[in-house]
Formats: C-alpha cells, structure tokens, sequence
C-alpha cells in the first residue's frame, strides 16, 4: 500500500483512496470484535451501556458499515443523489448520536461516583 503511494502519489489530495477506507473499516472491524469478545468473557457486560467505549465503538461501526458500501458504489448512486445525501445523514446522525450518548452516560457516571455535583 505504501508502496502504490509514492508511485502515483499525484493523486493523493485529489481523489479519493478506496484502499484507505475499506482497510480502516476492517481494522475497526477487528477492533471491535476483539473488544467484544474481551467483554462478554467478563463482568462488565452487566454494564455495558454506561462505558463511553461501547457508544464510540457502536457509532462508528455503524458509520463506516453503512458509508463505506456507498462510497464503493457511489456510482450507482449517481442518478439517486437523494438517497444517497440521506444514507449519509441518517449515518451522521447516528454517529454523533452514540457519540453525545455516551458523552452523557459518562458524565453522570462520573458524577455519581464523585458524589457531588461537577460545579
């Protein structure tokens, strides 16, 4: 990969990488499979909703399961440009939704264990 870098490296910044995307979604992939399966071998999964790594991890397996297909086929989608703007919304929200969530979850989990408010 490196390699077909530097040797067409002129289309670096104008076009994009498809390499580059479908190897990240599986490391993310691989990730958290292996967070998973660290997981369900413990005591933690009674919990599992209050860990700010479960939201992160579920919103951006879900962001790139659902955006990377679509931008492999994103000529397909050429004549369908509103169901295309709406798959990417729809994983945009989504993600950032999981993201505030577990933000949230978080802050009252932290706050409980305090004892006493933040302020």
């Amino acid at each position: 990969m490196i390699l077909d870098l530097t040797l067409r490296s002129e289309g670096f910044f104008s076009k994009s990488l498809m390499w580059v995307r479908i190897s990240g979604t599986l490391s993310i992939l691989l990730a958290t499979t292996f967070y998973f399966n660290e997981i369900f071998d413990s005591d933690k999964i009674l919990n599992i909703y209050k860990e700010l790594s479960f939201w992160l991890i579920i919103g951006s397996l879900f962001y790139y399961l659902v955006t990377v297909p679509i931008t492999i086929f994103t000529r397909l989608f050429y004549n369908f440009q509103g169901i295309y703007v709406s798959i990417l919304l729809l994983s945009n929200i989504v993600l950032y939704g999981c993201f505030i969530i577990g933000f949230v979850v978080n802050a009252k989990k932290s706050v409980l264990e305090r004892g006493k408010a933040p302020y």
